[in-house]
């Protein structure tokens, strides 16, 4: 009987029978791809099987067993011949763990290739905190009918924590017999930089790609108002900056939420020919809207104060509505475009209410009542 996974063989035979003193001992004889036959073992003449362990994979043994009469007559008696190989599992010749990427807050994808024709049972996916221990099984994945494995793992938070992968192959007999490469996503936080107008980004190496390549060619860093990441990126670094300073102070005509994201593209030079990338997960962060009001104006045609309008920076033009009423509640005017104001003509001088409604950054209503003083 053959182990393959122990690399041992387990030799049985029948006692022999005709000698009245009896057997004292067996001895048993292996030869090994064709040469001498040699004492293995001796055994007690009450046992009938041997397991001969430590042998050499895509080896053919070939056995004898020879009985030793009791009594010293010398008289001995040999079995049959039997032959077995020693077949060494078949080891994955390729197991690249290729990319893992942010898809949202609460997954990660994880893409890694195999080799089918091993003699793998199942394949772990296996995640950690840090890329040294503490690897844990989040799933296994058995007999894949392609060549690549891809592997969406749903219960992570991707903006705190940056997690590390690998993929680990499994034998018929449960042993460990390959691990992949190790990759891990990449986390990217955002403060306030040395005023309210400056966001500062930064975020950790993509590790991996080295193993098999040249590792990361450059990051790219994506900005967005609605969560929509779109070509070309605002900046290009390179692959050892890992900090990136935006103004948007010129921007304030925008929807006062800024979003980033940061994606790793692998240098040219992979040895199975890939050149991938990976994304991290989004930061965000809101700006409050500025608003500014007058108490008065004159539209009295000299070009100084003759509109009344406010003055919005960092909220959503989507949303803006702006409207004059007079002392007795009649709406006098009123407008949905941001960038226009009340000229005041044909009014008479006096006090008037007005409403501004508008969405900030966060998406929430604001609301402002005051009044204006129109004077001539």
């Amino acid at each position: 009987m053959l182990s393959p996974c122990d690399k041992e063989i387990q030799i049985t035979w029948s006692h022999y029978v005709g000698w009245n003193s009896g057997i004292t001992e067996y001895k048993i004889y292996a030869s090994e791809n064709g040469g001498a036959a040699s004492l293995v073992t001796t055994v007690s003449g009450n046992i009938t099987s041997y397991i001969h362990q430590n042998l050499n994979a895509n080896s053919n043994y070939c056995y004898y067993v020879r009985a030793i009469e009791a009594g010293g007559t010398g008289r001995t008696s040999a079995s049959n011949l039997v032959c077995k190989n020693v077949v060494v599992i078949n080891f994955p010749q390729k197991q690249y763990l290729n990319y893992v990427t942010v898809l949202s807050e609460t997954t990660v994808e994880i893409s890694c290739y195999i080799d089918l024709s091993a003699a793998v049972q199942y394949y772990d996916i296996e995640r950690s905190l840090d890329s040294l221990s503490n690897f844990e099984t989040i799933e296994q994945v058995i007999l894949p009918a392609s060549s690549r494995i891809v592997y969406v793992d749903s219960t992570v938070n991707t903006s705190t924590t940056s997690y590390y992968y690998r993929v680990t192959a499994i034998d018929i007999c449960g042993n460990s017999i390959e691990v992949s490469n190790t990759s891990n996503t990449v986390l990217t936080s955002i403060t306030k930089g040395v005023d309210e107008y400056i966001n500062e980004l930064s975020w950790n190496d993509y590790s991996d790609w080295k193993t098999f390549g040249q590792g990361v060619s450059f990051y790219s860093v994506y900005k967005s108002t609605d969560r929509t990441f779109n070509d070309p990126p605002i900046a290009i670094l390179s692959d050892s900056e890992t900090f990136f300073e935006d103004d948007v102070s010129d921007e304030a005509d925008r929807v006062g939420t800024f979003c980033y994201l940061i994606k790793a593209i692998e240098s040219e030079g992979n040895i199975y020919s890939h050149k991938d990338s990976s994304r991290s997960n989004i930061v965000c962060r809101t700006i409050s809207p500025k608003i500014y009001i007058a108490n008065a104006f004159t539209p009295n045609g000299d070009g100084l104060n003759d509109v009344f309008r406010p003055q919005v920076s960092f909220a959503d033009p989507a949303n803006y509505y702006f409207a004059i009423y007079n002392r007795f509640g009649n709406l006098i005017y009123s407008t949905e475009d941001f960038l226009e104001g009340w000229d005041g003509l044909d009014a008479p001088t006096g006090v008037y209410i007005y409403m501004l409604r508008y969405t900030d950054g966060n998406g929430e209503p604001q609301v402002i009542r005051s009044n204006v003083t129109l004077v001539d």
